[in-house]
Order: structure tokens, then sequence, then C-alpha cells
């Protein structure tokens, strides 16, 4: 990521730079239907639409470039926490295959959904 900032792999990126670099990043999605449980979770119709959005390569997976944009739009991570993204890719991907498919993703997400109740 440093050497996509700032054009060197061992030099400090600037707050300007870094600015850049998040503004370039998508905002949290706002629309949402309450869960059983009570917790705020996007429609499954709305799920799959952003699932779509973010796999820019149309292969119906999402891989670790992908991933984060999908977090994020979801809210449930901010751009900093690339560690949690990492943990969560991995206990979404069950096939081991390094890509997240629609049905892995939607059964990971309501576990998570319904462990946040």
């Amino acid at each position: 990521v440093l050497t996509k900032i700032s054009g060197h792999p061992h030099s400090l990126v600037h707050d300007a730079e870094w600015e850049a670099y998040l503004s370039t990043l998508p905002e949290p999605v706002t629309e949402q239907e309450e869960s059983e449980e009570g917790v705020r979770m996007p429609s499954k119709a709305r799920l799959h639409e952003l699932f779509n959005e973010v796999d820019t390569d149309r292969n119906g997976t999402l891989d670790r470039k992908e991933w984060p944009a999908l977090l994020i739009k979801l809210g449930l991570v901010t751009k900093g926490e690339q560690h949690t993204m990492d943990i969560l890719y991995d206990y979404l991907d069950t096939d081991g295959s390094e890509g997240i498919d629609w049905d892995e993703f939607q059964a990971g997400i309501e576990t998570a959904y319904n462990a946040m109740a």
C-alpha cells in the first residue's frame, strides 16, 4: 500500500498522501433492514448488489484486493483495519480457494450478524 501511495516502498507517507488515498475508498452503506435479533443487516438483495459491485473482475468471487471495499461499504470495518479484514477473509473462504464466492459470503455474513445480536 505504501508503494501505491508514495511510489516508494520504504518511504514515509505524508498526511496529504494518506488522506488522498483514503478518499478513494468507498463509503459505508446505509440502506439496512432489521434482522430477527435486532441487529441492522442489509437485505439479501442489497448484499448481492454490493457483492457484484465490488467484484470488479466479474469472476463471481472476491479476491483480497476486492474484499476490503465490501467490508467498508457494509460499515463492518474502517479503512485502517487490514488485520480484521484478513481474518474475516480467511474465515469466509471456507474452501481455501483464495476467493470468496456469493454462497460463502452469504453464509458467513449471516453468521456474523447473528453473532452481533
